[in-house]
């Protein structure tokens, strides 16, 4: 039903939002739902935020930039970067554990098994 009223509005932008929508529902209520059953959360909040921050973050580089950059490729990089240094920024354990590990194997002397 969201998908139709956005489609009116928004055209393909509207039903890629109304589908967003929907499945952050669909994700919040499935969480609800397993968190009743087990009676434990599997997923962090903080990293949620976070990944949500940059996420927006990226989105409105990658948007903003778009008329000024024609090159699909470019602007890709340009949203990747932006949301990996938005985590960084935004002191992610996860994403800075993996930077640590990647930094010891790449620069460690010992083959890694």
């Amino acid at each position: 039903m969201l998908s139709v009223l956005f489609i009116v509005k928004w055209g393909i932008v509207g039903v890629a939002i109304a589908t967003l929508i929907a499945r952050l529902i669909d994700v919040v209520f499935s969480s609800i739902a397993l968190h009743k059953k087990i009676h434990s959360w599997l997923i962090d909040l903080r990293v949620v935020v976070k990944s949500s921050i940059a996420c927006l973050l990226m989105y409105c580089v990658v948007f903003f930039s778009a008329p000024l950059f024609s090159n699909i490729i470019l602007l890709i990089l340009i949203g990747t970067f932006v949301y990996f240094l938005s985590l960084i920024l935004l002191l992610e354990a996860n994403l800075i554990g993996l930077l640590v590990l990647i930094k010891k194997n790449v620069f460690s002397s010992k083959p890694v098994d």
